[in-house]
């Protein structure tokens, strides 16, 4: 069956070096976008990202990749995978330095400072860690879930519905560091950076 071809995301926000090394390696074909209107029909989609919640949505906003985004993986359900910011922004509302800002809105949540939520250690949460398996997911298919992954954020997504939660991680406090809503996935860590176990969870969501 030939595979469905992968859009990442170039918003000028994230590490696209990093993730195109990896699906490289990995021997995936895929597109680099840097315009919304440049979406394929028929495409798996990748949003890699970091930095600032609230200039990242002003950014997606002006230059139309909100509505884009919604189009493609709201109406049209193709698979959609954030990492790291690109996780966080596929929330309700995010509070970066306590300024309410709308997110994509495609899960109910919202995004929160580690400290705001009870984290006493050293912020941002940066190096390996493991997750903690939730439930039960086909990206975990022939997972041991014993592998650490490569974290570096200062801010969590706090899901309404706990139920979309798939793994979570402690940094003195539980989040969620991956979540699962219908074809939409996210990963607070960086699966393109974390060896061997972040190539095996890319391959398995990009085989769904």
């Amino acid at each position: 069956m030939k595979r469905q071809k992968i859009n990442i995301i170039d918003t000028g926000l994230g590490n696209i070096n990093s993730i195109s090394k990896c699906l490289q390696f990995l021997n995936y074909e895929f597109q680099i976008i840097n315009n919304p209107s440049h979406l394929d029909e028929d495409c798996k989609i990748i949003f890699p990202g970091v930095g600032s919640f609230n200039h990242a949505m002003k950014i997606l906003n002006s230059d139309g990749w909100t509505e884009s985004l919604k189009h493609h993986v709201i109406e049209k359900k193709k698979l959609f995978l954030g990492i790291c910011l690109g996780m966080q922004l596929m929330a309700t509302k995010g509070y970066e330095n306590n300024v309410e800002c709308n997110g994509l809105n495609f899960i109910k949540a919202e995004v929160e400072n580690l400290k705001k939520i009870g984290c006493k250690k050293k912020v941002p949460h940066t190096g390996w860690n493991g997750i903690n398996l939730k439930s039960k997911n086909v990206i975990l298919n022939d997972f041991s879930g014993v592998s650490d992954f490569y974290f570096n954020h200062s801010y969590a997504l706090v899901p309404v519905n706990k139920d979309i939660i798939v793994s979570t991680t402690i940094h003195e406090i539980e989040f969620a560091s991956i979540v699962n809503y219908k074809n939409i996935y996210g990963m607070q860590f960086h699966p393109e950076k974390s060896g061997n176990a972040g190539k095996k969870l890319l391959k398995n969501i990009l085989s769904i």
